[in-house]
Protein backbone atom coordinates (compact mmCIF):
# COMPACT_ATOMS: atom_id res chain seq x y z
CA UNK A 1 0.00 0.00 0.00
CA UNK A 2 1.02 3.37 -1.05
CA UNK A 3 2.60 5.67 1.95
CA UNK A 4 -0.35 8.44 3.26
CA UNK A 5 0.93 11.55 3.44
CA UNK A 6 -1.10 15.17 5.15
CA UNK A 7 -0.93 17.37 2.05
CA UNK A 8 -0.36 20.37 4.66
CA UNK A 9 2.58 19.27 6.12
CA UNK A 10 5.88 20.81 5.52
CA UNK A 11 8.47 19.12 3.47
CA UNK A 12 12.42 19.40 3.54
CA UNK A 13 13.26 20.15 0.01
CA UNK A 14 17.00 19.34 -1.26
CA UNK A 15 19.27 18.89 -4.84
CA UNK A 16 20.39 15.66 -5.84
CA UNK A 17 22.75 16.38 -8.55
CA UNK A 18 20.06 19.46 -9.90
CA UNK A 19 17.18 17.23 -8.98
CA UNK A 20 14.56 18.97 -6.76
CA UNK A 21 13.68 15.41 -3.99
CA UNK A 22 11.49 15.99 -0.47
CA UNK A 23 11.44 13.99 2.45
CA UNK A 24 8.53 14.91 4.66
CA UNK A 25 9.55 17.24 7.53
CA UNK A 26 7.85 15.09 10.07
CA UNK A 27 10.42 12.15 9.52
CA UNK A 28 13.38 14.56 9.41
CA UNK A 29 15.51 14.82 12.57
CA UNK A 30 17.77 17.62 12.00
CA UNK A 31 20.16 18.50 9.16
CA UNK A 32 24.08 18.77 9.39
CA UNK A 33 27.28 19.41 7.75
CA UNK A 34 29.17 15.49 7.28
CA UNK A 35 31.19 14.57 10.55
CA UNK A 36 33.83 12.20 10.83
CA UNK A 37 32.83 9.23 8.49
CA UNK A 38 33.97 5.57 9.73
CA UNK A 39 33.75 3.26 6.76
CA UNK A 40 32.17 -0.22 7.50
CA UNK A 41 33.80 -3.16 5.43
CA UNK A 42 31.94 -5.33 3.34
CA UNK A 43 29.31 -2.72 2.58
CA UNK A 44 28.06 -1.41 -0.71
CA UNK A 45 29.62 1.61 -2.57
CA UNK A 46 26.41 3.54 -1.69
CA UNK A 47 26.91 3.03 2.29
CA UNK A 48 29.67 5.42 3.21
CA UNK A 49 29.54 4.39 7.15
CA UNK A 50 28.18 5.18 10.06
CA UNK A 51 28.38 8.57 11.94
CA UNK A 52 28.42 9.70 15.66
CA UNK A 53 25.71 11.72 16.61
CA UNK A 54 25.73 12.94 19.77
CA UNK A 55 26.56 9.24 20.90
CA UNK A 56 24.27 7.44 18.33
CA UNK A 57 25.93 5.26 15.25
CA UNK A 58 23.79 5.90 12.78
CA UNK A 59 24.36 4.82 8.93
CA UNK A 60 25.24 7.12 6.17
CA UNK A 61 24.10 7.04 2.86
CA UNK A 62 25.34 8.16 -0.28
CA UNK A 63 21.83 9.42 -1.98
CA UNK A 64 23.39 9.83 -5.26
CA UNK A 65 25.17 6.34 -5.60
CA UNK A 66 22.08 4.82 -4.47
CA UNK A 67 19.91 6.80 -7.00
CA UNK A 68 22.52 5.16 -9.81
CA UNK A 69 24.32 8.41 -10.17
CA UNK A 70 28.30 9.76 -9.15
CA UNK A 71 28.71 10.65 -5.66
CA UNK A 72 29.49 14.33 -5.23
CA UNK A 73 33.02 13.53 -3.83
CA UNK A 74 33.62 11.66 -6.56
CA UNK A 75 31.99 14.64 -9.20
CA UNK A 76 34.31 17.27 -7.42
CA UNK A 77 37.53 15.70 -7.17
CA UNK A 78 37.33 14.58 -11.09
CA UNK A 79 36.74 18.59 -11.62
CA UNK A 80 39.47 19.19 -9.55
CA UNK A 81 41.74 16.89 -11.76
CA UNK A 82 40.84 18.53 -14.66
CA UNK A 83 41.33 21.74 -14.05
CA UNK A 84 45.04 20.87 -13.13
CA UNK A 85 45.11 19.47 -16.29
CA UNK A 86 43.65 22.34 -17.99
CA UNK A 87 46.41 24.58 -15.82
CA UNK A 88 49.09 22.73 -16.50
CA UNK A 89 47.55 23.23 -20.58
CA UNK A 90 47.76 26.71 -20.04
CA UNK A 91 51.90 27.01 -18.81
CA UNK A 92 52.17 24.57 -21.68
CA UNK A 93 50.59 26.96 -24.10
CA UNK A 94 52.36 29.67 -23.02
CA UNK A 95 55.35 27.87 -23.25
CA UNK A 96 55.38 26.37 -26.34
CA UNK A 97 54.77 30.00 -27.46
CA UNK A 98 58.02 31.33 -26.34
CA UNK A 99 59.94 27.51 -28.04
CA UNK A 100 58.19 28.83 -31.08
CA UNK A 101 59.37 32.09 -31.28
CA UNK A 102 62.75 31.63 -30.28
CA UNK A 103 62.96 29.04 -33.33
CA UNK A 104 61.01 31.13 -35.35
CA UNK A 105 58.40 27.83 -36.22
CA UNK A 106 54.38 27.86 -36.63
CA UNK A 107 52.74 28.34 -33.74
CA UNK A 108 49.89 25.75 -33.81
CA UNK A 109 48.02 25.39 -30.64
CA UNK A 110 44.73 26.89 -29.96
CA UNK A 111 43.98 30.57 -30.42
CA UNK A 112 40.99 30.91 -30.05
CA UNK A 113 39.94 31.03 -26.14
CA UNK A 114 36.61 29.28 -27.02
CA UNK A 115 38.31 26.38 -29.05
CA UNK A 116 41.03 25.27 -26.21
CA UNK A 117 39.57 22.55 -23.85
CA UNK A 118 39.64 24.51 -20.78
CA UNK A 119 37.44 27.68 -22.92
CA UNK A 120 34.82 24.84 -24.27
CA UNK A 121 34.95 23.80 -20.39
CA UNK A 122 34.04 27.22 -19.27
CA UNK A 123 31.76 28.29 -21.56
CA UNK A 124 29.50 25.01 -20.35
CA UNK A 125 29.89 24.56 -17.16
CA UNK A 126 27.25 26.48 -14.89
CA UNK A 127 27.76 25.78 -11.12
CA UNK A 128 25.50 25.76 -8.72
CA UNK A 129 27.04 27.19 -6.18
CA UNK A 130 26.52 31.57 -6.80
CA UNK A 131 30.34 32.16 -4.81
CA UNK A 132 32.54 29.44 -6.75
CA UNK A 133 29.78 31.30 -10.09
CA UNK A 134 31.14 34.48 -9.50
CA UNK A 135 34.92 33.47 -8.85
CA UNK A 136 34.59 32.16 -12.66
CA UNK A 137 34.02 34.95 -14.27
CA UNK A 138 37.79 36.11 -13.42
CA UNK A 139 39.07 33.83 -16.04
CA UNK A 140 37.51 35.64 -18.57
CA UNK A 141 39.92 38.73 -19.19
CA UNK A 142 43.28 36.95 -18.47
CA UNK A 143 42.31 33.78 -20.95
CA UNK A 144 40.81 36.11 -23.55
CA UNK A 145 44.56 38.18 -23.50
CA UNK A 146 46.53 34.91 -23.17
CA UNK A 147 45.24 33.81 -26.60
CA UNK A 148 45.25 37.03 -28.21
CA UNK A 149 49.20 36.95 -27.42
CA UNK A 150 49.68 34.72 -30.05
CA UNK A 151 48.30 36.97 -32.71
CA UNK A 152 50.38 39.79 -31.47
CA UNK A 153 53.85 37.64 -31.58
CA UNK A 154 53.46 37.18 -34.98
CA UNK A 155 53.04 40.42 -35.92
CA UNK A 156 55.72 41.47 -34.06
CA UNK A 157 58.00 38.92 -36.02
CA UNK A 158 56.58 39.46 -39.11
CA UNK A 159 58.21 42.78 -38.82
CA UNK A 160 61.55 41.66 -37.22
CA UNK A 161 61.22 42.32 -33.61
CA UNK A 162 61.91 39.30 -32.42
CA UNK A 163 62.55 40.98 -28.89
CA UNK A 164 59.81 42.76 -28.54
CA UNK A 165 57.67 39.50 -29.11
CA UNK A 166 59.85 37.55 -26.30
CA UNK A 167 59.08 40.55 -24.12
CA UNK A 168 55.40 40.63 -25.19
CA UNK A 169 55.64 36.75 -23.78
CA UNK A 170 57.86 37.64 -20.41
CA UNK A 171 54.77 40.06 -20.01
CA UNK A 172 52.31 37.45 -20.29
CA UNK A 173 53.56 35.05 -17.65
CA UNK A 174 53.84 38.33 -15.49
CA UNK A 175 49.84 39.80 -15.64
CA UNK A 176 47.51 37.85 -17.00
CA UNK A 177 49.09 34.02 -16.71
CA UNK A 178 50.02 34.74 -13.46
CA UNK A 179 46.40 35.62 -12.67
CA UNK A 180 44.58 32.76 -13.73
CA UNK A 181 47.01 30.58 -12.05
CA UNK A 182 46.06 32.30 -9.26
CA UNK A 183 42.19 31.75 -10.36
CA UNK A 184 42.80 28.20 -10.74
CA UNK A 185 44.31 28.18 -7.32
CA UNK A 186 41.26 29.98 -5.79
CA UNK A 187 38.62 27.66 -7.96
CA UNK A 188 40.07 24.48 -6.46
CA UNK A 189 39.81 25.57 -2.82
CA UNK A 190 37.00 26.95 -3.10
CA UNK A 191 35.13 23.63 -5.02
CA UNK A 192 36.46 21.92 -1.27
CA UNK A 193 35.06 24.29 0.47
CA UNK A 194 31.99 25.33 -0.81
CA UNK A 195 30.66 22.09 -2.17
CA UNK A 196 29.98 20.09 0.76
CA UNK A 197 27.32 17.91 1.28
CA UNK A 198 24.27 17.83 3.96
CA UNK A 199 23.50 15.01 5.62
CA UNK A 200 19.56 14.51 6.91
CA UNK A 201 19.02 12.70 9.68
CA UNK A 202 15.61 11.29 8.82
CA UNK A 203 13.77 8.74 11.28
CA UNK A 204 11.17 5.95 10.09
CA UNK A 205 9.53 3.29 11.48
CA UNK A 206 12.02 3.62 14.40
CA UNK A 207 15.25 3.74 12.48
CA UNK A 208 17.14 6.60 12.07
CA UNK A 209 19.79 7.02 8.98
CA UNK A 210 21.52 10.04 7.50
CA UNK A 211 21.20 10.82 4.04
CA UNK A 212 24.06 12.60 1.75
CA UNK A 213 22.16 15.38 -0.21
CA UNK A 214 23.94 18.05 -2.47
CA UNK A 215 22.22 21.03 -0.17
CA UNK A 216 19.29 21.68 1.54
CA UNK A 217 16.60 24.31 -0.35
CA UNK A 218 13.79 25.28 1.60
CA UNK A 219 10.99 23.36 4.08
CA UNK A 220 7.29 23.98 2.86
CA UNK A 221 4.43 22.14 2.07
CA UNK A 222 3.77 20.64 -1.74
CA UNK A 223 1.10 21.80 -4.12
CA UNK A 224 -1.82 20.23 -2.59
CA UNK A 225 -2.98 17.27 -4.81
CA UNK A 226 0.08 17.09 -6.11
CA UNK A 227 1.82 13.86 -4.91
CA UNK A 228 1.07 10.86 -6.93
CA UNK A 229 2.95 7.45 -7.29
CA UNK A 230 5.55 7.07 -10.42
CA UNK A 231 5.02 4.58 -13.13
CA UNK A 232 6.48 0.92 -12.24
CA UNK A 233 9.15 1.83 -15.24
CA UNK A 234 9.99 5.33 -14.17
CA UNK A 235 10.74 3.84 -10.26
CA UNK A 236 12.75 0.83 -11.94
CA UNK A 237 15.38 3.77 -12.81
CA UNK A 238 16.27 4.59 -9.44
CA UNK A 239 16.62 1.03 -8.20
CA UNK A 240 12.81 1.82 -7.17
CA UNK A 241 13.93 4.26 -4.58
CA UNK A 242 11.81 7.14 -6.33
CA UNK A 243 8.06 6.03 -5.85
CA UNK A 244 6.23 9.33 -5.97
CA UNK A 245 5.94 12.63 -7.54
CA UNK A 246 5.09 15.91 -6.13
CA UNK A 247 4.88 19.59 -7.39
CA UNK A 248 6.33 22.59 -5.44
CA UNK A 249 3.63 25.14 -4.04
CA UNK A 250 5.54 28.23 -5.79
CA UNK A 251 6.07 27.17 -9.19
CA UNK A 252 4.71 23.72 -9.66
CA UNK A 253 7.97 22.29 -10.22
CA UNK A 254 8.23 18.58 -9.96
CA UNK A 255 9.79 17.10 -6.71
CA UNK A 256 10.95 13.40 -6.67
CA UNK A 257 9.95 11.57 -3.50
CA UNK A 258 12.30 8.76 -2.01
CA UNK A 259 10.86 5.88 -0.49
CA UNK A 260 12.57 5.71 2.89
CA UNK A 261 11.48 2.02 4.03
CA UNK A 262 13.01 0.83 0.52
CA UNK A 263 16.48 2.89 1.18
CA UNK A 264 16.76 1.78 5.19
CA UNK A 265 16.35 -1.52 4.40
CA UNK A 266 18.70 -1.94 1.70
CA UNK A 267 21.11 -0.07 4.15
CA UNK A 268 21.04 -1.08 7.64
CA UNK A 269 21.44 -4.51 7.22
CA UNK A 270 24.85 -4.43 6.34
CA UNK A 271 25.64 -2.28 9.54
CA UNK A 272 23.55 -2.81 12.45
CA UNK A 273 22.28 -5.97 14.16
CA UNK A 274 21.05 -4.23 17.26
CA UNK A 275 20.56 -0.66 17.67
CA UNK A 276 23.73 0.79 18.26
CA UNK A 277 25.61 -2.27 17.83
CA UNK A 278 28.03 -1.92 14.89
CA UNK A 279 28.72 -5.29 12.84
CA UNK A 280 32.38 -6.08 12.88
Amino acid sequence: MAEQFDELAPWVLFKVNHQLMAVSAEKTREMITIPEVTPIPRTPSYVRGVINLRGSVIALVDLRIKLNQRSMVEEIEDLIVNLEKRRQEHINWVDTLEKCTHDETPFTLARDPHQCAFGKWYDSYKPENARIAGMLVDFDIPHKAIHASADKVDVLLRKGEKDKALELIESLRARPMSKILQVFADITTALRTFSQEIAIVVEHNNTTIALTVDGVQAVEPLLSGSIETLPGDMGQETNYIITMLGRRSSNKEPVLIPDLSRIINTSIEYIVNEPGEVVD
